[in-house]
């Protein structure tokens, strides 16, 4: 359901940007999730009982991959950037990532 939301709102933002600069915007968008389930869920078709309900925002998700709009890929949590601005994080894993983003103290 969350990589479905991320999905819409980067094809909002791809929109965005094309209408602000059209020649900006010329390949697929990369979007890091540290779910593998949920990467195998979208990239494959199959039959899963447990997910009835949710099979309108996967072919959602599955055309937009396909038709190379999207490129969802898996990335441990341990490397994901974003939990330094979305979670409360211990000092040293931080500083690692506030330093990969190239941010000063």
């Amino acid at each position: 359901m969350a990589l479905s939301s991320t999905v819409q709102e980067a094809l909002w933002l791809r929109e965005l940007a094309k209408e602000l600069d059209p020649d900006a915007v010329s390949t697929g968008i990369k979007i890091f999730c540290d779910n593998k389930e949920a990467v195998d869920f979208a990239k494959n078709a199959g039959y899963r009982p447990r997910t009835k309900h949710i099979d309108v925002r996967q072919h959602f998700i599955r055309e937009h991959i396909e038709a190379s709009v999207i490129n969802v890929e898996f990335l441990p949590t341990e490397e994901m950037l974003a939990d330094a601005l979305t979670k409360g994080l211990h000092g040293p894993k931080l500083l690692g990532f506030r330093k990969q983003m190239g941010l000063k103290d």
